[in-house]
């Protein structure tokens, strides 16, 4: 049986056994056109049928083929239940998730066996508290207790990312094939990108390098994107745009064999899955394979935590998934480790956890609440959508994020305001008009939403509140009307 990510030998073996680390082709491949300095391309492998990619925890590729197996160096080959095409592979990091036609099937390495999950009916999300949404009716839904619950509309988006941030990036396929990337928030409908059309098949990753001095830092927070029948590979790059982003592509190389799938690996580096069966490594040049992460281990001075503090600044999202599963699994001592982590790791790797621990009580979330008050938006953004995903903001960590000096922040908060009810709604409210830019989409958007909600609450004490303070008054009558 195979083994993935969350076990190095064969299925059934202790999770973090350790691996051989992979194999690349001896030379780099120089066949393709435009491949940006400072960037190498090698084979790892070459897989007849192979439809769709994932990436091990010792940066091994993952391979789904049209024979309906997974497939992976040393390991047999992993028969898939169900029928019909393999259309993706996501790796949790404590179990593997493949999409097999319109169902959802999961592999536990630790009992060695499947478990037949929902019915899905469009491309799988990996949120950042380590659900799985799928897209379906414009919707993006997660499945509770056999039941879809649609979290916000994500229209007609090929591909949709939701980094820890709470920042929602969707790609699109307009009519004459090219992409195009809208950037809104959580809870927040995804802008609309006309001439757009229902498209799937689209893979997107959000790349993170793996140390500050990384060559391929530069590219950090950049989106990889394949799309049916695409030719070479390109970084979309984006800046602010007010609460959002705009986004534009740099190419990594061109030409050769159309695209189907990319996988992040743990090293900084991305593995890219090709038409011909080739998996590639796309890689600072002269960046070799680093020893395979183990986080449940023992560090080589005996601390039972370090590896997995370790794993937990990852850019691979597996490693971070069975990183914060041990060290939540660790009691007290691990918690503390966690905290201890999330107060000094760069934003980004912080950032990871809070989704997870908003969701678990009230003592937890009162940390995450904690990092509202820290100077790095990151953490700031992170913690107000890891409260507002979980339905846990208080209504003091409300009324901080709706003051916060960055529009996303602000934007996230809003959807919100209504949980406050009648009269707390009404200071996040004006928290939120005090500092709204009505020149900003994507904050005017969510401005909105929030002063309709709270007038539904309770539009007689709304009332009463306005008609003690005409300016504020004026401010929602202009928000309320689009002015």
């Amino acid at each position: 049986m195979l083994a993935w990510a969350g076990c190095g030998g064969e299925a059934g073996s202790a999770p973090g056994a350790p691996a051989d680390a992979p194999s690349v082709s001896a030379a780099p491949l120089e066949t393709w056109e435009g491949l940006l300095d400072g960037l190498e391309l090698r084979e790892l492998a070459r897989v007849q049928g192979a439809v769709a990619l994932a990436c091990t925890l010792e940066g091994l590729p993952l391979v789904a083929t049209e024979r309906g197996t997974l497939e992976c160096s040393g390991r047999e080959p992993l028969t898939v239940p169900g029928a019909g095409p393999i259309l993706q592979v996501l790796d949790r990091g404590t179990r593997l998730a493949v999409r097999r036609a319109e169902r959802l099937h999961e592999w536990d390495p630790s009992a060695g066996r499947w478990t037949r999950g929902a019915h899905t009916v469009g491309p799988l999300t990996l949120l950042p508290d380590g659900r799985l949404a799928d897209h379906a009716q414009q919707q993006l839904r997660v499945h509770e207790g056999g039941q879809p619950r649609a979290l916000f509309t994500c229209g007609d988006a090929a591909a949709v990312v939701v980094e820890v941030s709470g920042r929602v990036h969707g790609v699109r396929i307009t009519q004459d094939g090219a992409l195009t990337i809208r950037t809104g928030v959580w809870g927040l409908p995804l802008p609309a990108e006309p001439g757009a059309i229902a498209a799937q098949g689209a893979r997107a990753v959000l790349y993170r390098s793996a140390a500050l001095d990384d060559p391929l830092h530069a590219l950090d927070g950049s989106l990889l994107v394949v799309a049916p029948g695409q030719r070479g590979l390109a970084a979309w790059l984006s800046v602010p745009l007010g609460a959002s982003r705009a986004w534009s592509a740099t190419p990594l190389w061109s030409g050769g064999p159309p695209l189907l799938d990319l996988a992040e690996g743990p090293d900084g580096e991305v593995l890219v899955l090709a038409a011909d069966g080739r998996v590639l490594r796309l890689a600072a040049a002269g960046l070799e394979p680093l020893p395979p992460l183990t986080p449940e281990a023992a560090g080589p001075d005996g601390d039972p935590l370090g590896p997995a503090l370790e794993a937990l600044a990852s850019p691979s999202a597996p490693a971070r998934g069975r990183a914060l599963a041990h060290l939540l699994d660790s009691g007290p001592a691990g918690l503390a480790a966690l905290r201890e982590a999330t107060a000094h790791a760069r934003p980004a790797a912080a950032a990871r956890p809070l989704w997870t621990l908003a969701s678990q009580g009230p003592e937890r979330a009162s940390f995450v609440e904690q990092l509202l008050y820290r100077s790095e938006p990151t953490l700031r953004g992170a913690a107000t959508a890891a409260l507002v995903a979980a339905g846990a903001a208080s209504p003091a960590a409300l009324l901080t994020a709706c003051s916060d000096e960055q529009a996303w922040i602000r934007a996230l908060s809003a959807p919100a305001v209504p949980s406050l009810g009648w009269p707390g709604g009404a200071a996040a409210l004006e928290a939120l008009l005090e500092r709204w830019d009505p020149e900003d989409p994507l904050e005017s958007e969510a401005v909105v939403r929030a002063a309709a909600a709270a007038e539904a609450l309770d539009p007689e004490g709304w009332s009463d509140q306005t008609q003690a303070d005409d300016q504020r008054e004026a401010r929602l009558l202009r928000v309320l009307r689009g002015g």
